[in-house]
């Protein structure tokens, strides 16, 4: 059923003149109408008309701001809204390109505009040094007066690169190249080389922090084709420079102008990569300077790889040469994360990676460096899921024989990491075909744990222990049998010992010395093997060496040993008798032999 709209009623003129909305008669009053009443003439009386009847008012609803409502029950079929008259009061939509128009209006007469030359000539930056964060770090005490802030204000107003000429835009260029560019000052050796890492600040980042923000407006408000021509790899190279600022704020700075440049400039991503391999190669030989820009290098490498953007994809000489020499190098633990990422991609690729890469942390293990040892266990535990078990074998000896002997040091840093590792069960399942060799090898080294000044430390080596029982019972508990006769006896020997202490100070008479001996003729039992009564494989490999060494060098035959006396007998041949030089003359054929040349040193590696 359509329903028509609502109409407004027509108004009508009333006896004074006024116009007035048509309104319906009052129903009191009485109307005559013929056409109902039959014939009567209009002298006849009105008929009237019925009283109407009583109609209860609606209830009325209050809301909680106390403005009542009536309420209606809602109809089935309720009327289409009316287009033409809506009594909702909302703000008139004013168009977009009006309000466009009257933005470009007002900054055509914009005249801070004409600042901007004069600010680009006024700006002068000085990169200041390096301090403790927290220590007091500019002249201003407000930012807002710097007249570099300025400039960067103006630029942040919408359409300011549209309305400013083309020559403005490449002294503003001119002066982001300038002060982008050169060399990062070095760190100061006294926090470079201290035990605890100290995050340091750029003395006046908070005028330096302008000149990146400018360059990112730029970045993405200016011609593609200024760009391009002003923006070239040298650029790309000096920027990366500024990776190696201690500053966080403003290596996280320089991460989003990149972000941007390879989003618009996919011509330079083979620079990057290039640019990426040189800082790591210099950082591999040069340990002293750039290890900070090592990581995001790291970084760029692994994203670039996984999108297949780059040209070059991952290869076993790349991994070999400019990776894995990166666990040799020093500051390891400021770039270990995305190194630790990227071996995770190499390995999944490549099957016998994990079995090079193992095998070059286990020789080329850190002596002093507790921190770097500690980044080596770790490491262990990404090694190990991607050897095959084929590979187990050949590792799993001198991978838990180097975990004892990092056990055995009790380095609170170190120790914590091996048992992070071993309390992982997976890690231990995967070695769970030698369980023999590593009960063998860890148990010992274990319980000397048991009174270990840390109770975390306790803790996890009584769990780690369980674990190695439930592996292999059997051998777990020959191992535990061994172990306590060997601690046994090495406490019965201390007893001797405090008894001699005593006995020496109660008389003057007795002699240590022969005590001594006697203490030594005495056999303890030694049981359970530990790391050192296992020799390392590293120790195996030079007793080897030395036993080659030694075959060189043969032992003499009987001749020769008979000739060594005549060398060392002086006597001139006159007073010789006939016997002697009967005997001593010898033929040519059975002359003494030159004695053998000793052997060159071999070169130190």
């Amino acid at each position: 059923m359509n329903i028509p709209p609502f109409q407004a009623a027509k108004p009508i003129e009333s006896k004074d003149g006024l116009i007035a909305p048509h309104s319906a008669p009052n129903p009191t009053e009485a109307c005559p109408i013929p056409s109902l009443l039959g014939n009567h003439s209009p002298q006849s009386k009105p008929f009237p008309l019925p009283r109407p009847m009583s109609i209860k008012p609606a209830k009325v609803q209050f809301a909680p701001n106390g403005a009542g409502c009536a309420s209606r029950p809602p109809s089935k079929n309720p009327p289409p809204p009316n287009f033409y008259f809506n009594r909702r009061k909302t703000a008139p939509s004013v168009p977009k390109m009006l309000i466009q128009n009257l933005n470009s209006q007002n900054q055509e007469n914009n005249p801070e505009f004409e600042k901007i030359p004069d600010l680009i000539k006024e700006i002068k930056l000085v990169r200041g040094n390096y301090i403790p964060d927290g220590a007091p770090k500019g002249e201003f005490s407000n930012d807002k007066e710097l007249p570099i802030a300025k400039l960067h204000s103006i630029l942040q107003q919408p359409q300011c690169f549209s309305k400013i000429s083309e020559n403005i835009l490449k002294d503003l260029i001119l002066l982001i190249k300038d002060n982008l560019s050169g060399h990062v000052p070095d760190i100061p050796k006294v926090y470079l080389y201290s035990d605890q890492n100290v995050s340091l600040t750029l003395s006046n980042w908070n005028e330096i922090q302008y000149i990146h923000k400018i360059l990112l407006l730029v970045l993405r408000q200016a011609s593609s084709l200024i760009l391009a021509a002003n923006f070239q790899a040298d650029f790309i190279r000096n920027l990366f420079e500024f990776y190696n600022s201690p500053d966080f704020n403003e290596r996280r700075s320089i991460d989003s102008i990149f972000t941007i440049f390879k989003e618009q400039f996919p011509d330079l991503q083979e620079v990057l990569f290039n640019e990426c391999i040189t800082r790591i190669h210099r950082h591999i030989h040069d340990n002293t300077s750039g290890y900070l820009c090592v990581g995001p290098a790291l970084n760029y490498l692994n994203e670039s790889f996984k999108s297949g953007n780059c040209e070059k994809p991952p290869t076993k000489e790349l991994f070999e040469s400019h990776i894995l020499p990166l666990f040799s190098s020093l500051f390891l633990s400021h770039f270990y994360d995305q190194l630790s990422d990227i071996c995770s991609l190499y390995y999944g690729i490549f099957d016998e990676i994990p079995h090079v890469s193992l095998h070059y942390l286990l020789n080329h293990w850190p002596k002093t460096n507790t921190d770097k040892q500690s980044l080596f266990v770790t490491h262990f535990a990404i090694i190990a899921p991607f050897i095959s078990p084929n590979g187990h074998k050949h590792c799993a000896n001198k991978l838990f024989y180097r975990l004892a002997h990092c056990i055995k040091g009790q380095n609170y840093k170190v120790v914590t990491a091996v048992l992070k590792v071993m309390s992982d069960a997976s890690f231990l399942f995967l070695f769970s075909t030698f369980s023999d060799e590593i009960i063998t090898v860890l148990y010992p080294e274990l319980t000397k744990l048991s009174d270990f000044w840390s109770p975390d430390v306790v803790h996890k080596t009584q769990d780690i222990i369980n674990k190695l029982k439930q592996m292999n019972p059997e051998k777990f508990e020959q191992i535990e049998d061994k172990t306590m006769e060997k601690k046994n006896a090495s406490n019965s020997k201390a007893t001797w010992e405090s008894i001699a202490l005593n006995a020496i100070n109660l008389g003057e008479d007795f002699d240590h010395d022969i005590f001594a001996k006697e203490l030594d003729k005495i056999s303890f039992s030694s049981g359970g093997d530990s790391a050192d009564d296992h020799m390392c494989p590293e120790k195996e490999i030079k007793q080897e060496s030395t036993q080659e060494t030694e075959s060189e060098t043969e032992i003499p035959t009987q001749n020769e040993t008979k000739a060594e006396p005549e060398a060392q007998t002086d006597i001139p041949t006159e007073t010789r008798t006939d016997n002697q030089n009967e005997t001593d003359i010898k033929p040519e054929s059975q002359a003494e032999p030159e004695p053998l040349a000793e052997p060159e040193p071999e070169p130190e590696n």
